[in-house]
């Protein structure tokens, strides 16, 4: 079976979610397909619960990472299906709390991702200090 993913959807890993095998998937990627060992996760009703709030839940609450555990079998396959994620319970907070929370989450995933490119960037910038400097 093969998914297509909408914008703005959370993509959970159903096999080992301990693991936070998850993602929020901003723009729909064309022609992208995802495997069945995934659920794919979005609101129904964005001006109740947003697409966004959906993906803090599942990578940042200690509440539901415990609810995924709890349903994930002992054996040597540990994993959740749709009916486990159907039956978790998430309190929801108020859309003006939901948008704060969202707003603060963002902010600070655009410095990791000004962080992460000027990281990026490092070994090349100092290789180049050393080829002038050395040579």
């Amino acid at each position: 079976m093969i998914f297509l993913i909408e914008s703005r959807s959370t993509i959970i890993s159903t096999v080992r979610p301990n693991l936070k095998g998850f993602a929020f998937v901003e723009n729909e990627i064309k022609d992208a397909v995802y495997s069945t060992g995934f659920a794919i996760l979005k609101s129904y009703d964005s001006d109740k619960l947003m697409d966004k709030m959906v993906f803090c839940f599942f990578m940042y609450s200690d509440d539901l990472m415990n609810q995924m555990i709890e349903a994930m079998p002992k054996g040597q396959y540990p994993s959740i299906n749709k009916s486990d994620i159907e039956a978790f319970t998430i309190p929801v907070p108020p859309l003006a709390e939901q948008k704060r929370i969202v707003g603060l989450v963002t902010a600070e995933e655009q410095k990791i991702a000004a962080a992460k490119r000027i990281m990026a960037e490092c070994p090349e910038k100092k290789q180049a200090i050393l080829d002038k400097r050395l040579r």
